[in-house]
């Protein structure tokens, strides 16, 4: 199982947004550390860009911070 993540469509009917989605997720699949999760895939179907990243099998960083 790998979590996708969606951009939204009305940010994505711009180019601007697009572009800068795109870019920002090129950026983050460059790094490589640790404490990053990976990036395996870019894409986007119809109107909708999404990525695909490793799954961390841990609690919510919501708890994490209790």
């Amino acid at each position: 199982m790998l979590p996708l993540r969606c951009s939204a469509r009305c940010w994505l009917k711009t180019q601007i947004g697009v572009r800068d989605s795109k870019k920002e997720a090129r950026a983050v699949a460059a790094l490589n550390h640790p404490n990053i999760v990976s990036l395996f895939d870019i894409g986007s179907d119809d109107e909708i860009l999404y990525t695909v990243s490793e799954l961390i099998d841990a609690d919510s960083l919501r708890a994490m911070l209790r």
